[in-house]
């Protein structure tokens, strides 16, 4: 039986690196994987999977990183679809920069990421807003927790820009992006609710984000 071949079928631009990407006619049409790893080293991790246009994130290990050498950088994506089109090629580049920053807090932080009213987590699109009377931040939604008189809670102090974004995973987000994260993060609730339907014996069906 003759092997088939792992061919590139085109590179993404990512921050001047440029990420080769391979169809491999062994991997599901659904499948995107991508490839990370410190520079100068062989590809380490194996995240994003599957694919799909509001992008999925999965669990996977991030290493601690000590010093900005230890960068973690995208090393080579592989597919089981034969052409990278546009729509692909915009989701895998929103989903590199997100994966980037919450693969590389240490080096972000070094940088001094500007603080902004609004701070996103790429795993489910959650986000928070800033209290002004504390400087700290809260969860935010359309359908804020408010008091009978209007007010809403004050954020806890432990949820301060520094902490939410080097401890856990947020990103800065821009006020003319929020309603794009609004938008992925009923999705996420959504696809929650839906796969934690029951199966009638006292489980449930799950399901992916694509059905």
């Amino acid at each position: 039986m003759k092997t088939k071949e792992i061919n590139i079928i085109g590179e993404i631009d990512f921050n001047g690196i440029i990420v080769k990407v391979y169809y491999d006619p062994y991997s599901d049409d659904e499948d995107i994987k991508c490839y990370w790893g410190t520079k100068g080293s062989h590809a380490l991790y194996d995240d994003y999977k599957p694919y799909n246009v509001n992008l999925w994130y999965s669990e996977c290990i991030i290493p601690e990183k000590v010093k900005e050498s230890k960068e973690v950088l995208p090393k080579f994506i592989i597919t089981g679809r034969k052409k990278l089109g546009k729509k692909m090629i915009n989701s895998i580049s929103s989903y590199l920069i997100l994966e980037y920053k919450r693969r590389n807090p240490i080096i972000e932080t070094s940088q001094e990421i500007k603080q902004t009213k609004y701070l996103v987590r790429p795993k489910d699109f959650h986000i928070f807003d800033l209290d002004e009377s504390n400087n700290c931040y809260r969860s935010y939604s359309t359908r804020c927790v408010t008091y009978p008189d209007g007010t809403r809670p004050n954020a806890q102090l432990h949820f301060n820009f520094k902490n939410l974004v080097e401890n856990y995973d947020f990103i800065p987000i821009q006020d003319a992006e929020l309603k794009k994260y609004e938008e992925k993060h009923e999705l996420y609730c959504g696809y929650m609710m839906w796969s934690g339907r029951s199966d009638g014996h006292g489980g449930a069906k799950g399901g992916t984000m694509q059905e």
